[in-house]
């Protein structure tokens, strides 16, 4: 708190100007109007302040240091001082004046805002957002919700919601739906913490109730035996080292492509066929095995970075290289083959599921979530010597299959990986 001066004085506009600053901030009380007074900060800024005494609403008596505003803002001492009065009035009926402006500036929120204080919270506590998480959750919000973002979020109402999704599910059904549930993440997060705002719920159950979201209709393309060949044979003649590893990785690991491109070289020890890959999609650290067809594909590569497949930075630094869109775009012209870096990942586990690799040990080696719920699941806990047979066995059909041989696979028939 501010030291209150000894002496009070009578706040002319004089007065007030000849006053000087101290290594402290402090107050000089006015001595005609009881508790107004001049606060004054060591930089030389100076504000009217008004102490004043209140019955809160839970029947509580409070002191309370109000603001009036900024000596710049007042052509006298005296409008300032009238302003401190009807403050005083008003608290004096009863009302909570602090607790108005908070109301009001809080109705004011806009969508934006209100995104930036649930990433704020979401970045602590026992299980923090990941970054890459919050980048994605920014960007597509800014992109698909633009219209909204720097209006207040008590305007976007649910009719007003249900409209923008269904006008960008025209265009893109997938994004607008995704946007439309980071939207709902934000909106319940603010109506708990921020409650005067007075959200209402989200429109749940209408939105389901009214089948607003896109039918859910997963990808099931990946290389099978007739595009295998071609795919891998562009891969391996492939001019630029750190592509092919990356693509051969990929296709021999099942990874999703993020954790490839953010993989590091103290993760990885090629000797004894072991990695391990960071702040995965479900949670945690995964130490995996690598089989034989990886680690060649890793040793390829130099290890003058701490990055396993880097890329320059903006200021002149080396971080991990970001998805190579263009690359696989030439990849597709000259193999013929449409493929995703997630066509690699579903190849790999289901080749894996087709040679009867057990479902739960091709869940660890791809980082998707065993059951917990069920009992018999929830006890299963490979380590990476568990696992290496079965990776490596995935990897042998997946290299037959590119080879045309098919390998392994032939045992249950061509269906399998038809």
């Amino acid at each position: 708190m501010p030291r209150i001066a000894d002496q009070r004085r009578s706040l002319t506009k004089e007065a007030v100007t000849r006053i000087k600053p101290r290594t402290e901030r402090f107050i000089v009380w006015d001595e005609s109007t009881p508790n107004f007074g001049l606060r004054v900060y060591p930089s030389g800024v100076k504000s009217y302040v008004l102490r004043i005494t209140f019955t809160n609403s839970s029947g509580k008596a409070v002191q309370r240091l109000e603001t009036i505003g900024n000596v710049a803002d007042f052509a006298t001492p005296d409008a300032a001082r009238n302003k401190a009065l009807e403050l005083r009035q008003r608290y004096k009926g009863g009302e909570d004046v602090k607790a108005t402006r908070q109301a009001a500036k809080a109705r004011n929120t806009t969508l934006r805002e209100a995104l930036d204080l649930y990433l704020a919270a979401r970045s602590r506590g026992t299980k923090p957002m990941k970054p890459s998480t919050a980048k994605d959750m920014r960007a597509q919000m800014a992109y698909g919700l633009a219209e909204f973002m720097d209006k207040p979020l008590i305007t976007l109402d649910a009719d007003t919601a249900i409209r923008w999704h269904r006008e960008r599910k025209e265009k893109a059904p997938v994004r607008a739906d995704c946007e439309a549930r980071y939207l709902r993440a934000v909106w319940n997060w603010t109506r708990e913490e921020l409650p005067a705002l007075e959200l209402p719920e989200w429109p749940t159950a209408r939105w389901s109730k009214q089948k607003e979201w896109s039918p859910s209709n997963r990808r099931k393309r990946r290389l099978n035996r007739e595009s295998a060949p071609a795919w891998m044979a562009v891969t391996q003649s492939w001019v630029n080292a750190r592509d092919r590893a990356l693509f051969t990785l990929l296709y021999f690991t099942g990874w999703r492509i993020s954790e490839a491109m953010n993989l590091r070289w103290e993760d990885v020890d090629l000797d004894r066929g072991r990695v391990w890959l960071r702040s995965v999609k479900t949670g945690g650290d995964h130490h995996l095995p690598l089989a034989r067809q990886a680690v060649a594909a890793l040793s390829a590569l130099a290890r003058d970075t701490a990055w396993v497949f880097p890329a320059p930075l903006r200021d002149g630094g080396i971080g991990p290289m970001v998805l190579p869109s263009k690359a696989i775009i030439r990849h597709r012209e000259q193999s013929g083959v449409e493929w995703s870096a997630h066509d690699l990942r579903r190849g790999f586990i289901s080749v894996g599921e087709a040679i009867g690799v057990p479902s739960a040990a091709v869940r660890r080696l791809t980082g998707h979530v065993v059951n917990q719920r069920d009992a018999h699941d929830g006890y299963i806990d490979f380590d990476a010597d568990d696992l290496a047979p079965h990776v490596q066995r995935i990897a042998d059909a997946l290299e037959g299959m590119a080879n045309g041989t098919a390998g392994e696979v032939v045992e249950i028939g061509a269906r399998a990986l038809a």
